[in-house]
């Protein structure tokens, strides 16, 4: 999309574009990941702190740290990227 795609000009039809920032992502879960362990550290678990109202936990692939969250009881997302035509 973003290799071979037009770019409207000024006046053009348009669709918006959204993307994650794979950067923000990226210090999003270490935030979480840094709070945690201080939560750890001063309570003994870090299970207070929810995301999406959903405990979690950590997972490594090699050098990755991500976050693991079951979310299968909530609705589905709707937005128009999901949608069929």
């Amino acid at each position: 999309v973003i290799f071979k795609a037009h770019w409207a000009k000024e006046g053009e039809d348009y669709i918006p574009l959204n993307m994650w920032d794979p950067q923000l992502m990226y210090e999003w879960v270490y935030r979480i990941y840094d709070l945690a362990v201080k939560m750890q550290r001063s309570e003994g678990n870090y299970q207070k702190l929810k995301i999406l109202g959903k405990n979690f936990k950590f997972v490594r692939r090699g050098n990755a740290l991500g976050l693991f969250i079951d979310i299968r009881d909530l609705p589905p997302a709707n937005d128009p990227i999901w949608q069929v035509d």
